[in-house]
């Protein structure tokens, strides 16, 4: 019989744990007993013998532009561990939310994949830009980027008016440059309960040596792991923005200006394009007393139209809740957008929500010309390489309604010896197990292998 704190513990990770285990992209070793497994790890915290271990594996995924973005997976008992020391302290990193930022929802109590969610009826598409693949709260990534999305689209229509603009700009390898210090400092300032303090402890302990294969027996001072729900190591880097988001919520205010933050994503509504560069210069000032720097490659200054057409909102709008008539409309708007090669739009995001869409229609009622250039584009080694295998069986099932699913499947296979994100190749061998496709395991697995990143002695 557990004692009342032994139990909750249990409770709190049970999930969580059972979770993990499913999801997954790297596969644990035969599980063991979960409740004995939670009681270990609760006696080594108890009695300060808990030890970060190595992680699994490193999931490299494309970024954009070929440029990697390498995520952790952890032992099992380093995942319920952060998860255990952030649960802790979600009253205190989901607090003082500032107006028209997201990113700081808190962890679900119950948590549920792609599949129960779109079975249940609660999601009709996905376009979000980054979804972790074993997010512990998916609809609510949803949600949220629905609501900035919505917002976006709203502020155009209060704030142009002929000399208006927007800046988007992001900060250059966010989590990678976070500092510790500060960002345990922030931590301390907020806590007021002494249990709380030595769950700080614990956590800063796991966030400055979980990756000693590269970093050695040196503790990190910058950084955090991009790990693989995306959840955990999302409220800490929301926490740490939320005195620069109070700072730009009321400079913009003094200037009759908008902030709007998604994540790392952020933007500026200005009525001049002065104003709104000043806002940004002060922006830069704010994130460089935190050791960041916005991505100076990635800024974009925009007025009405420009943004309109980089955001895609006409073809956004007819995906909306469409039928048969819009998706080819938006399909026509797209190709169209395509032909230009003077003009940049949110493209990706686009064809994801096409892949959804299209797998719950008849796509053989769809022009057979327009529906072919659509699918060069779907099946496209760049669209290919960054699905998820939620997205691959959305396009097995749009392909084999019009016999072109061998098509796919072969030039899946193409693409197993020529790409060097191993994230393609987990996501590959989840989707092919998922869908009972026959496939050379034993290549696979080779090609994943080949792929590991190694400790050079």
């Amino acid at each position: 019989m557990l004692d009342d704190k032994a139990q909750s513990f249990v409770n709190d990770l049970k999930g969580f744990y059972k979770h993990m285990l499913k999801n997954s992209l790297v596969p644990f070793d035969k599980p063991v007993d979960r409740t004995d497994f939670l009681l270990r790890l609760r006696s080594d915290i108890l009695s300060r013998t808990y030890q970060p271990s190595s992680p699994r594996e490193y999931i490299i995924f494309n970024k954009i532009n070929y440029v990697a973005r390498i995520v952790p997976t952890f032992t099992l008992r380093d995942y319920c561990l952060y998860f255990y020391c952030i649960k802790k302290l979600e009253p205190i990193l989901c607090q003082d939310r500032i107006e028209g930022t997201f990113g700081g929802w808190r962890l679900p109590n119950t948590i549920k994949n792609i599949e129960e969610l779109e079975t249940e009826g609660m999601i009709d598409y996905i376009d979000v830009p980054y979804l972790p693949y074993s997010s512990l709260s998916i609809l609510e990534w949803i949600k949220n980027w629905k609501a900035f999305s919505k917002l976006t689209f709203l502020k155009t229509q209060h704030f142009f008016n002929g000399s208006s603009c927007v800046i988007i700009f992001d900060i250059a390898n966010f989590y990678d440059n976070i500092k510790l210090d500060i960002l345990e400092r922030k931590l301390r300032l907020k806590c007021e309960q002494p249990p709380l303090n030595r769950v700080i402890d614990l956590l800063l302990y796991f966030l400055r040596y979980w990756n000693k294969p590269f970093e050695g027996y040196v503790p990190k001072n910058v950084g955090l792991p991009q790990e693989e729900t995306g959840d955990c190591s999302r409220l800490l880097a929301n926490f740490y923005l939320q005195q620069y988001d109070a700072f730009m919520f009321n400079i913009c205010a003094k200037y009759g200006a908008e902030y709007l933050r998604y994540a790392d994503d952020m933007m500026i509504f200005a009525h001049d394009e002065a104003i709104a560069k000043h806002i940004m210069f002060e922006a830069s000032k704010e994130l460089h007393k935190l050791g960041l720097n916005i991505n100076a490659g990635k800024v974009k200054i925009l007025d009405e139209l420009e943004f309109a057409e980089y955001e895609a909102f006409d073809i956004l709008n007819l995906l909306g809740e469409p039928n048969i008539a819009d998706i080819e409309r938006a399909v026509d708007l797209f190709l169209l957008k395509k032909q230009d090669v003077n003009k940049s739009f949110h493209e990706e995001r686009i064809l994801k929500r096409l892949i959804t869409l299209l797998a719950k229609i008849d796509v053989s009622t769809i022009d057979t010309e327009k529906r072919e250039t659509l699918l060069k584009y779907l099946l496209s080694e760049e669209n290919l390489i960054n699905s998820s295998e939620w997205y691959l069986t959305n396009l097995l099932k749009i392909t084999s309604q019009i016999g072109w699913e061998h098509i796919f499947l072969e030039k899946l296979d193409s693409l197993i010896q020529l790409v060097d994100f191993n994230s393609f190749h987990y996501q590959l061998k989840h989707f092919y197990d998922k869908n009972k496709i026959d496939y050379n395991k034993h290549m696979l697995e080779e090609e994943i292998n080949k792929r590991k990143i190694r400790v050079s002695l």
